[in-house]
């Protein structure tokens, strides 16, 4: 199947919806983990449709892989360590059971079965995750075939792939 090609990334969630998807592993190529809790789903954002895709069961495990770049420096490990505190800590809050790592490419897990693979363009030209402080793209520091390559060495296949390219988002 070809990948979706979307502008929003929350589209993601209904593509996988529509499709019948139930109990996967995301492996989100992203920044950003776009997990923020959402209580009412008519509020579904790309800030928060990972998390809805989750509560639905869609979801069961999920990879975020953050620039490479973001495990160099204690201030981003840092923003990673605050980011899955708030998104455990809402998931446990409520009784959901998914698991979430954050990794970068180098360090995924090996992965056996196929996956949905999720990938935000702005991985590309973000170079760390950052907390409460704004983004700003720069030039890439990855190319698509090097992803690519690196997600191929980990085993990842998938059968649903997802590509937000966030052009009004300034990506």
């Amino acid at each position: 199947m070809p990948p979706f090609l979307i502008e929003n990334h929350d589209e993601a969630y209904h593509i996988w919806r529509n499709a019948g998807v139930a109990g996967r592993t995301l492996v989100h190529v992203d920044p950003h983990h776009d997990m923020w809790w959402l209580g009412d789903p008519s509020e579904l954002t790309i800030g928060n449709y990972v998390c809805q895709a989750v509560k639905d069961g869609i979801v069961s495990d999920v990879i975020w892989v953050v620039p490479d770049e973001t495990m160099r420096t204690k201030e981003s490990r840092s923003a990673v360590r605050h980011h899955l505190r708030r998104v455990f800590a809402a998931f446990t809050a409520q009784g959901l059971g998914a698991s979430v790592t954050a990794c970068t490419l180098r360090s995924m897990p090996a992965l056996a079965q196929p996956v949905l693979l999720d990938v935000d363009t702005d991985f590309f030209c973000i170079r760390r995750v950052r907390y409460r402080k704004d983004d700003s793209p720069g030039r890439p520091w990855i190319w698509p075939d090097e992803m690519a390559d690196a997600l191929r060495a980990h085993g990842v296949t998938a059968d649903i792939v997802t590509i937000a390219y966030s052009v009004e988002g300034g990506y």
